[in-house]
């Protein structure tokens, strides 16, 4: 019989290189290993979706949906790892063709109720992903701000032109770079990008972006009032297609979370 050494707890971890500033949240999603799997997987859909099967009691992740894609489930495992981290493992969230058919994805849970925010995140969409028409998404709501809530907005490409940007609630914030600019053409280019966005609730409030250490988005909106508690990491999009019967996948790792400052790339 195969056995496994146990990893003691890695949920925090030490800070950047650059040390970040008002982190009330991080993960590597480098924690306990479970016993019946192989080495380097962690949590998967089919698992409890409580706080306690994903990873560590109180460590503020846990299951959002059980629900999967042709039979995978969105998981914790090493191959979703972002080299260039803190950690072993990431977060692998799968997307099939059509729109909206996707994994269950993860809920965070922060610390308190925030009226502004900093969050520094690392993606990855796997080389050769696919949208049609015209080679680019419609949408995409890579994180799922407050979903279910009053007080819900999401992150991702929610401009025209496929443009990443912010939805607040009723429209889309686009900022200047589209998709094809970040991958390198129109499809998945299966290399990590960093992703930061900087939110203040209320009206004329301040929204920016930076992708890869660069602002592209500057600018002033209304967005819900309340403030930022917890979000949906991997969540639905428009229209994704070539994937057949195995998804598309995208990689989550090294997210961060501040309501000082910008915390910027590792």
């Amino acid at each position: 019989m195969q056995s496994y050494q146990f990893q003691p707890p890695a949920f925090v971890v030490a800070p950047p290189v650059s040390p970040p500033v008002g982190i009330v949240w991080q993960t590597t999603f480098d924690d306990i290993q479970f016993p019946d799997r192989r080495p380097g997987e962690h949590w998967r859909q089919s698992d409890l979706l409580s706080d306690a099967a994903v990873g560590m009691v109180g460590d503020g992740i846990r299951g959002y949906g059980g629900w999967t894609v042709n039979g995978f489930e969105d998981r914790i495992i090493a191959e979703a790892n972002h080299p260039g981290g803190l950690g072993g493992k990431g977060f692998r969230h799968y997307r099939g063709d059509g729109t909206n058919r996707n994994g269950g994805g993860i809920l965070i849970s922060l610390p308190s109720t925030y009226p502004e925010l900093w969050c520094r995140f690392y993606m990855r969409y796997q080389s050769g992903f696919a949208w049609s028409p015209a080679g680019q998404p419609l949408y995409t709501k890579d994180m799922y701000v407050n979903v279910g809530s009053a007080q819900s907005w999401a992150y991702g490409i929610q401009g025209g032109g496929a443009r990443w940007g912010i939805f607040n609630g009723s429209s889309g914030v686009p900022s200047t770079k589209t998709w094809t600019d970040v991958m390198g053409g129109p499809v998945g280019d299966g290399l990590w990008h960093c992703y930061e966005w900087h939110i203040q609730h209320g009206t004329n409030a301040l929204v920016e972006i930076w992708i890869d250490d660069v602002q592209y988005l500057s600018t002033r909106t209304t967005m819900r009032p309340g403030g930022t508690s917890y979000l949906a990491l991997g969540s639905n999009q428009h229209f994704v297609t070539g994937a057949g019967a195995t998804p598309w996948y995208t990689d989550y790792d090294d997210i961060a979370v501040s309501n000082l400052g910008r915390i910027g790339p590792l």
